[in-house]
Order: C-alpha cells, then sequence, then structure tokens
C-alpha cells in the first residue's frame, strides 16, 4: 500500500508559512549496508541515503559579482576569476587582497576543509573567515555552511579551525603550507545542512545559493616588493601535504568524510604589476616543497633513560617536543594528560595510532575537520550516551561535549601525529 509522504508545517524567516515533505530514498537499503567505504566516516543513523556528490572548491580572486541577499538569504557566485591582475608598476608595500572560497555541486554539505601550498615570503594565508556575510533579519553572520534557517534558532552557529603558519624572513623562497575549515554546530539532517544547487526534493525553502556557496573569505597577504612577479596559492590534495582538501556530508545515516582530488581544487593566482598568468599546480606542485622528517623509529626507546626523558612513551632521541604543550601528565606527548585520555579511552602511553591520539578520532593520524565535526554534530549532549572520546575538556573532562571540547580540538587542527 502506498502511504503519502508526512508533512510538517512551520513558519520561515520571513513569517511565510510553508509546508516541508519528508525525505525519503529509494536507496534506503544502501544505508543499512555494512559495508566499509574508503576515506568515508559513517556516524548514527538517522534518514536514508541519497546523496550523490561531484562538488569542486575554486579560489575565486576577484569577488565581483558574488552577492548576498539578507532580505532573502539568497547567495549567488558570478564568474569565477582564477587570475588577479593588478595595474603596473605593482605596490611595493605589504598589502591584502580579498579571495573568496567557492563550492558548487554539493549535496547536504555538513563541514569542508582546505588544504594550500604557497611560498610564504610572497603571498600567504593571512587568516579565514567563513562568515563573511550578515543576515540583518536575524542578526547573525553568515556563510554557505551555516545558510539554511532552522525555524527555532535561526542560522546554526560555525566553528572555525585552521592552520595557518607565520610569515618567514623575506626574499628566502620559503614553501609553506596551511589547511583551514569549517562546519556548522549541531545535529546533522537534510535540511540544515545546504546545497547547492538544490536537490530536486530541498525540503527548505529558507535560502538559495543556485550558482555556488561561499565557503570563506581568504585575505591573501602579499609581501613588499613583488612588483613584475607571479604569485600563486596552490589549493591542493593530500599531497605533498596531509592531510588534503575534502568535505564533509550528511548521507541520511551519518556523516561521510569525502577527499577531494587535485582535479575538483582550482587555484588562485596574482600578477602584482604584471598581467596573471596561471600556472600548473596540477602535474607539478606549486610550490615543491621538502618531505617532512621522519619521527624517530625506536619502539622500545629513543636512547634517553625514562628516568630524564622529556617523553618516556615517545622517541625523541634529541627531546624534540611536538608543536603543542604537553602536560605534566602526559608521557606519549600527545598534548593530552592521562587524566584526559583515560576516561576517554585513548592509550596515554601511546602517541599515534588507533585509539591513541584524542584529536585524532578517526584514527587516520591527523586531526582534521571531520574530528571536529564529530564533536559539533554533538554538541550539548551528555557523555554517556555520547561517545566518551568526544569529552575531552576541561583536564579532567566535565561529562559534556561543549564548547571547551571543540576549543581543544580545533587547537590540533591540520596537525599530524
Amino acid at each position: 500500500m502506498t502511504r503519502a509522504a508526512p508533512t510538517t508545517t512551520r513558519l520561515n524567516h520571513r513569517g511565510q508559512r510553508i509546508t516541508r515533505h519528508s525525505r525519503t530514498s529509494l536507496l534506503s537499503v544502501a544505508a543499512s549496508l555494512s559495508v566499509p567505504i574508503a576515506g568515508a566516516l559513517v556516524l548514527a543513523a538517522a534518514d536514508s541515503s541519497r546523496a550523490v556528490q561531484n562538488p569542486t572548491i575554486r579560489l575565486d580572486m576577484i569577488q565581483t559579482g558574488t552577492t548576498y541577499d539578507q532580505v532573502t538569504n539568497v547567495m549567488s557566485v558570478g564568474v569565477i576569476d582564477a587570475c588577479l591582475t593588478t595595474n603596473p608598476p605593482g605596490n611595493a608595500n605589504t598589502h591584502s587582497h580579498g579571495a573568496q572560497l567557492i563550492i558548487e555541486n554539493v549535496e547536504d554539505l555538513i563541514g569542508w576543509s582546505a588544504r594550500f601550498n604557497y611560498l610564504g615570503d610572497k603571498m600567504r594565508i593571512a587568516n579565514v573567515d567563513a562568515t563573511p556575510f550578515r543576515d540583518l533579519n536575524t542578526d547573525q553572520l553568515v556563510g554557505f555552511a551555516n545558510l539554511p534557517i532552522e525555524a527555532a534558532s535561526g542560522h546554526r552557529g560555525v566553528t572555525t579551525s585552521s592552520s595557518i603558519p607565520a610569515a618567514p624572513p623575506d626574499n628566502t623562497n620559503t614553501a609553506q603550507t596551511a589547511s583551514v575549515g569549517a562546519c556548522y554546530l549541531g545535529s546533522q539532517n537534510f535540511v540544515i545542512s545546504p546545497d547547492t544547487p538544490h536537490t530536486p526534493f530541498p525540503g527548505d525553502d529558507s535560502y538559495q545559493a543556485v550558482t555556488g556557496g561561499v565557503l570563506a573569505t581568504l585575505p591573501l597577504q602579499v609581501v613588499g616588493n613583488e612588483q613584475g612577479n607571479q604569485l600563486f596559492m596552490n589549493l591542493d590534495d593530500g599531497s605533498p601535504n596531509s592531510p588534503g582538501s575534502s568535505f564533509s556530508y550528511f548521507d541520511g545515516a551519518g556523516l561521510v568524510e569525502s577527499l577531494l582530488s587535485s582535479g575538483a581544487l582550482a587555484d588562485g593566482f596574482h600578477g602584482e604589476g604584471v598581467t596573471c598568468t596561471p600556472q600548473d599546480c596540477t602535474t607539478l606542485e606549486c610550490p615543491a616543497t621538502p618531505t617532512p622528517s621522519a619521527t624517530p623509529a625506536d619502539a622500545d626507546g629513543d636512547g634517553v633513560p625514562n628516568a630524564t626523558d622529556n617523553c618516556p612513551s615517545w622517541p625523541n632521541p634529541a627531546q624534540n617536543l611536538p608543536p603543542w604543550t604537553v602536560g605534566l601528565d602526559d608521557p606519549d606527548c600527545d598534548g593530552f594528560n592521562t587524566t584526559v585520555e583515560t576516561p576517554a579511552g585513548t592509550n596515554p602511553n601511546l602517541h599515534c595510532g588507533a585509539n591513541a591520539w584524542p584529536a585524532d578520532i578517526n584514527n587516520n593520524g591527523f586531526s582534521d575537520i571531520s574530528d571536529v565535526v564529530f564533536l559539533t554534530g554533538a554538541f550539548g549532549q551528555p557523555a554517556p550516551p555520547t561517545p566518551a572520546r568526544y569529552n575531552i575538556a576541561p583536564d579532567p573532562p566535565d561529562g559534556f561535549v561543549d564548547i571547551s571540547d571543540v576549543a581543544r580540538m580545533v587547537g590540533f587542527f591540520g596537525l599530524g601525529c
């Protein structure tokens, strides 16, 4: 027997009464399968799977044509320009150009992460703003990740993560890499996760983003005395630096993280006082970055007696420390004291690996946007029933997944164990 789809009625952000039909899927059986999917993470069950993903993320170096209408909650993306040319002779001073990170052809987005490679003494990322617009109807900051409006609370909150190195000395031709990302806060479902363009049955008329969504604005800082030079910002996959660019979406069963290939990413270029010419950063890395040094491999000991070793459970013969604060009760030097790792269920004597590092929930060796999304999806919930692995702050943990846990996780964003 065929049943009519259930409906709910609510008011949208303009006070209009709307009726929403619940989404169903012809592939609901597939959502119940436990077959592992490479590069994906699946969380708690919810609705049924339907998303077909084909996203691209591109740098728009000229923001003309991109608008946000706070009256209608409509985001419009114009022509995406990979090149920015400034008139000769160019600017001799240190200055910034605003660029936008644009996503197209994505369904039910929860979060995103972008990896950039560049020459830090030429043109570098200064910071990231994942909510560059303001909705004056709700007096909230908005980006694509939180564009849909929930009747009870307006736009969702957004948490932003970034790992951006400081500028190196000038005239050193120093290759650097940075990672930035963001995700919305709260429970995850089809309606609150934005699409561009809308799916055939969006179930939500609180927003429109037909031509693409602005994930973030990025002030690109041009270091002084670059007149006459071609500069670039390489939006990259995981080679040569990991983790690479990725996006997370809601598939009906939970969160799925998907890595983006170099073909789904488009770089940005700038001619400072000369005509901008795109470079090939797909088959030839721009820049060619050195391979990071390997971690000392002394499985049983690093030659330093435990009594004087600053990390007795992590091999570091030179007594080097990782790029985070090491506590007084942190034998594996992973940034988390035993008083946090024990209730979280990770190994306080293992620096890296399966269930070893609280900042790496998906055990891929990095703290990336998917790890942040685990926490934001359970925001405000007690632990248990939320997994103890999500409750990592304060020290000792307080039994709730709240902003202290998110802030703790974000502090490790873009770093590897």
